[in-house]
């Protein structure tokens, strides 16, 4: 039986007729209380008539904002606001989607190490499909689900890149400010980051690398990382010479209690620590910002995965946040969001370092590709990767509580951690070195928590299961198989 149509009415009127104008009208009364959570939105159709514009761009602004973590849908039932939403907003969240800054700039390199498979693991190619896919059984974080790209929209976008950018002139003199614009945009309306200035790089541990280089050259000789942290960070601070001091992490983020009184550099992954999973409290955020603006020191944000939150509410970046313009370098990833392969990255760092960092990449020709920074503009304003980011969150949700329900099912009572965000979960059990083994014997590919770098008493032993790709069949066999190998 059809439902029968809402009566609402928003309090909207367009001024220019674009999918943009409406999400920062949407969320204008989320964050002023007109609407809260769990309220219901009117219909695509019934909005379009009302606003008197293009169902289409109706659609459009709702993946957007399902893909920010502000809306939900519901099949059958339609459209409301997230639980959490309200607070979200309230947070510090909405003052990203105020009007962006003019004239965005973007250097590769002047003028302009991921977390994923390694050369030695599994990938393969799937006929009749049109991307590369990591195997379901491995099951090593990092991988999102690559078939569920829009093939034909991305391969548009890249051979109008192509075309585009065939006859440029060197990107030292001239930068990208297609690119530029576009991913100013996207940060502004999925992270709350109003910038000017973008810099590329063929990956994130190149822009570590960049920064501990530049924080050296200041003066700053330490470098406070999670603990335990991601391991390719960790080697690029260390290769640099930084002194590396780990810090502990708990359910709101790092400790910023324990950080001692003198500068240095600080890495850290508010959105979904890897690789516990926990989320960065804005409490703990606002502290973390305060103690870097008295002591004098950098942050790194490695934000590589802050697109996916279930069921919470979106937080807001450290570098949207009140004071953190002139200490949080901000470090965002197509690895996640699209594909590995893509090899790009992007840094916001404070206007004091732009330039620095800008040179530090083109010298040393860290410069990602133009045709796919190009591409990925294009697919970020033709509104296709924020329906690419609504159908992947939906999925991986799925996924997530597949997983789940079958390690419940499986009589499994072991810890999970990191539920709430990302696209990989932790598992706490013990000797997990041994139990990793045992489940390679069966055919299953894990990383374990003890591998990470730490320090002594901060090791801590467990699995870290990516779930993107695995399919509700298989996480019933993965959830089967570990029963039994613990017994």
């Amino acid at each position: 039986m059809p439902r029968a149509p809402r009566e609402v009415h928003l309090p909207i009127v367009l001024d220019q007729p674009r999918s943009a104008a409406l999400v920062d009208a949407i969320i204008e009364l989320i964050s002023t209380g007109q609407l809260s959570d769990a309220d219901w939105l009117p219909s695509s159709r019934a909005l379009a008539h009302q606003l008197s514009c293009s169902r289409t761009l109706v659609e459009t602004a709702y993946a957007e904002l399902i893909a920010a973590g502000y809306l939900e849908t519901f099949p059958g039932s339609g459209t409301r606001v997230a639980e959490g939403a309200a607070n979200g907003a309230a947070a510090g969240v909405a003052a990203g989607f105020a009007s962006a800054a003019a004239g965005p700039r973007h250097l590769s390199g002047k003028a302009m190490g991921e977390k994923g498979p390694t050369a030695q693991e599994a990938v393969s190619w799937k006929p009749g499909r049109s991307t590369w896919s990591a195997t379901s059984r491995n099951l090593r974080p990092g991988r999102p689900d690559t078939a569920l790209m829009d093939m034909r929209a991305w391969a548009a976008s890249v051979k109008r890149a192509a075309v585009e950018t065939a006859f440029r002139e060197s990107p030292r003199e001239v930068g990208n400010p297609t690119f530029a614009s576009a991913m100013a945009e996207h940060l502004r309306r999925h992270r709350g980051i109003s910038t000017e200035s973008i810099v590329t790089a063929p990956g994130s541990a190149h822009i570590f690398a960049a920064i501990a280089e530049l924080a050296h050259a200041r003066g700053l000789r330490r470098c406070y990382m999670e603990a335990p942290c991601y391991g390719a960070a960790y080697e690029e601070m260390v290769r640099v010479g930084l002194d590396v001091f780990p810090v502990g992490v708990d359910e709101d983020g790092l400790q910023v209690g324990d950080l001692p009184s003198k500068a240095g550099l600080v890495y850290v992954t508010p959105a979904h620590q890897y690789p516990l999973g926990y989320r960065m409290s804005v409490p703990r955020r606002a502290e973390l910002i305060a103690w870097a603006g008295r002591t004098g020191s950098i942050i790194i944000e490695d934000d590589y995965d802050g697109e996916f939150r279930f069921g919470v509410p979106p937080l807001p970046a450290l570098r949207s946040m009140r004071g953190a313009g002139e200490c949080v370098v901000y470090v965002g990833t197509s690895s996640k969001v699209l594909s590995p392969s893509l090899a790009l990255a992007w840094a916001v760092p404070p206007a004091g370092m732009f330039d620095e960092l800008a040179d530090f990449m083109w010298d040393r020709r860290l410069v990602a590709s133009p045709v796919i920074a190009t591409a990925l503009a294009g697919f970020i304003t033709s509104g296709d990767l924020a329906r690419h980011l609504s159908r992947a969150s939906r999925v991986y949700r799925d996924r997530r509580r597949s997983l789940v329900q079958a390690m419940e099912s499986s009589g499994l009572d072991v810890p999970v951690l990191g539920v709430a965000a990302g696209l990989h979960v932790s598992l706490g059990v013990a000797d997990d070195a041994e139990v990793a083994l045992n489940l390679r014997d069966l055919g299953w590919e894990v990383s374990t928590l003890s591998s990470f770098p730490s320090q002594p008493k901060s090791i801590v032993s467990g699995l870290v299961v990516g779930f993107a790709c695995l399919e509700p069949m298989r996480a019933r066999e993965f959830a089967h198989d570990l029963s039994e190998v613990l017994g």
